[in-house]
């Protein structure tokens, strides 16, 4: 319908329909592929070769279909899974012949590898495993994308098959290029990621020194404040103490003042006493003239009777002395009110 040449597997031949499939016709047999596997070094140096199989029934080396497909002008790039991201500027290439596989297969103790082919013609992209019985056909280029991707994850190899040397030439420049630029974008993102986590760290350090600013200066603060209060205590302190002493000196004052104005009252109680015992004394003097002065009038009158010019003048000089005796009284008198007076103001 196609007009898709579809070569199926027989025996261990897989590499040769893989090969013929990519070819689109029966280009090689089983005879000149083993004779191409025997033309080949044989890099293990062992009794078998190491590019077929020893009973010449298939089991080809990547060498040998490499070689199948070089001899006839292709050429054969191998991809690097570590870049798929490449497959999509790949299926693009207008020269692009298709791709050459091999699977490992594990098959109960042992582990195979199955190769097959995927062919580009008319911009469609057919699956020509020779395993299958028909062929079978990619909706687009996405749908084969994820069948490789999903392929890689279980081993895959993919070898790209271009149409001519100038066009792998080119190929070839081209995916050194890009990987050189995904090499420096990597060494870029690389290099950008270290300088931020550079950053983070000077900026955890930053965080971690003005937090030890922050406390150190909290702490020079706190002890300022206390520094302050400590000094506003002592000078409170000393002032109280100041203000306790001055008040005990101002009370000593008073005291000294009261006990000298106790002093003073006592002084002057004992002369108001010594007066008032002089007065007494005084007053018992006059009591002990008047006294006798009745007792001399008593006499006086009795002498009257007898004489009366003589008894007149005697009692004339009676009468002068008493008044003379009364004034000095009231003289005395007159002082200790003044005395008196001067005590009642001093405790005042």
């Amino acid at each position: 319908m196609d007009g898709i040449y579809h070569q199926q597997q027989k025996l261990l031949l897989c590499g040769l329909s893989a090969v013929n499939n990519l070819l689109q016709n029966e280009h090689y047999t089983s005879q000149q592929m083993n004779e191409l596997a025997d033309s080949l070094p044989n890099y293990q140096k062992s009794f078998f070769n190491y590019h077929s199989n020893f009973l010449k029934i298939g089991n080809y080396s990547a060498d040998v279909l490499i070689n199948a497909l070089q001899q006839v002008g292709k050429q054969v790039v191998y991809f690097d899974k570590r870049q798929p991201n490449h497959l999509n500027s790949i299926v693009q290439d207008q020269n692009l012949l298709g791709f050459l596989l091999n699977k490992e297969e594990k098959k109960f103790f042992f582990t195979t590898h199955h190769w097959f082919s995927i062919l580009k013609k008319n911009q469609n992209w057919y699956n020509l495993d020779g395993k299958l019985k028909k062929y079978t056909l990619f909706k687009n280029d996405e749908n084969l994308i994820e069948f490789l991707n999903k392929e890689l994850k279980n081993n895959l190899t993919i070898f790209i098959v271009y149409n001519n040397k100038k066009q792998i030439d080119t190929q070839m420049k081209e995916n050194q290029q890009q990987q050189q630029q995904d090499t420096v974008q990597q060494e870029n993102i690389n290099q950008q990621q270290v300088v931020e986590n550079q950053l983070q760290q000077l900026d955890v350090q930053l965080i971690d020194k003005k937090q030890q600013i922050d406390n150190e200066n909290s702490l020079q603060n706190n002890q300022i404040i206390d520094t302050i209060q400590n000094g506003v205590l002592s000078i409170e302190n000393s002032q109280n103490i100041d203000e306790i002493s001055s008040v005990e000196n101002t009370q000593q004052i008073i005291n000294t003042q009261i006990i000298e104005n106790t002093q003073k009252i006592e002084n002057s109680q004992e002369i108001i006493n010594v007066q008032s015992i002089e007065n007494t004394q005084t007053l018992e003097n006059i009591d002990s003239i008047e006294n006798s002065q009745q007792i001399v009038n008593t006499q006086n009158m009795e002498s009257c009777q007898k004489a009366d010019n003589p008894v007149q003048i005697g009692n004339s000089q009676q009468i002068i002395n008493i008044q003379s005796l009364e004034n000095s009284l009231q003289s005395d008198n007159v002082q200790q009110k003044e005395t008196k007076k001067e005590i009642d103001e001093s405790q005042i």
